[in-house]
């Protein structure tokens, strides 16, 4: 029963003022946490849209130079042990990239994601010079990381 007591505050003794300070000197820690909890919850999403981003870019930048190789290991095929860089290369090209820029992250969930890109480009086996899109380009995350999902996109067609 003493216990009980030692717990308890009785805001009735103090003055006014002190009733109030003590009461948010009570509330001040649950209220802080609170929104310690509200402002900590987007920064993963955010994080995650940082991630796949940077690595867009790090692929687009590869694509737009020609640089295939370097393109590779972004590819989620690259993953798939039935592919082999040489047949990759086999697959890619034909199109000249003269400026790439990723736009941002579309839509993401869960680990399926698409990043809006716009590209200049040539494709110069069909002698069309001078063209231009907005795609929409579908990555995958695997083991934590994202990746191109080049057959999802070539199977959807867009």
């Amino acid at each position: 029963m003493k216990n009980d007591k030692l717990l308890r505050l009785d805001t009735r003794l103090l003055p006014p003022c002190s009733r109030r300070c003590a009461l948010a000197t009570l509330a001040l820690p649950a209220v802080a946490a609170w929104l310690a909890g509200c402002a900590a919850a987007p920064t993963a999403p955010r994080d995650e849209r940082a991630a796949l981003l940077e690595r867009a870019r790090a692929y687009w930048q590869a694509v737009r130079d020609g640089d295939w190789v370097a393109a590779w290991p972004y590819e989620a095929i690259s993953r798939d042990p039935n592919w082999s860089l040489q047949s990759y290369l086999r697959r890619v090209g034909g199109i000249q990239f003269h400026a790439v820029q990723v736009l941002g992250v579309k839509h993401l969930e869960a680990d399926r994601a698409i990043v809006e890109v716009d590209q200049k480009f040539d494709v110069p086996l069909a002698r069309l010079r001078g063209m231009s899109a907005t795609v929409l380009d579908h990555w995958i995350r695997i083991d934590g990381l994202w990746y191109h999902d080049r057959e999802r996109r070539a199977s959807e067609g867009s």
